[in-house]
């Protein structure tokens, strides 16, 4: 009797089923009266480059819908103002701010707030940075009604409300530039 080797034996007897072609597995699922010529198609909607699409699209559209546009004219005059107001506390303390000049200093903060308060107000979904404009404009009304100059110890709430309206621009101008990314990289896509 002849010994039968372990390869051969696997290729004769245990070998499987060359495998099927596409078009062999789609005739299988097809239904009697269905069209054996051509292959099924999937949906669009269940693609991956369209599902990658709305997603990107969403993002991109978060950015400007919870957040004003970042205005480069009112973060100037914020930048000038919180100058100004610095200048003023210096001389103030140092005793060096005259009568005319805190009234000069007064009406040009003032006429400054106002004017960046009516710019906000041009954008929608600004009402964070109006009320801290307002509550702004509030503190050198108060400041100037007080008679006194601008001394580092009253100037306290003035200064921590300069701060919280240059936060706010600090978070549009990085929202923008988020969002500016998001658009520059979908459009070389």
């Amino acid at each position: 009797m002849s010994k039968i080797k372990p390869y051969l034996f696997f290729e004769r007897f245990a070998r499987t089923p060359a495998p099927e072609s596409r078009i062999e597995r789609v005739k299988a699922r097809l239904m009697p009266n269905e069209n054996a010529s051509h292959f099924q198609i999937r949906p669009m909607i269940c693609s991956r480059p369209f599902i990658a699409g709305v997603i990107a699209a969403l993002f991109t559209s978060c950015a400007a819908v919870f957040v004003a546009p970042y205005d480069e004219t009112t973060d100037r005059l914020l930048t000038d103002l919180s100058v100004k107001t610095e200048t003023a506390i210096a001389k103030a303390d140092s005793g060096k701010l005259s009568e005319e000049d805190r009234a000069k200093f007064y009406d040009e903060a003032l006429g400054t707030v106002r004017t960046m308060k009516r710019r906000s107000s041009l954008y929608a979904k600004n009402e964070d940075e109006i009320k801290a404009l307002t509550q702004l404009e509030q503190r050198y009304v108060d400041l100037r009604e007080h008679g006194s100059s601008p001394r580092s110890s009253l100037a306290t709430g003035l200064r921590s409300t300069i701060l919280s309206v240059q936060q706010i621009q600090i978070a549009k101008k990085r929202s923008s530039v988020f969002s500016a990314g998001l658009k520059k990289s979908g459009s070389t896509e």
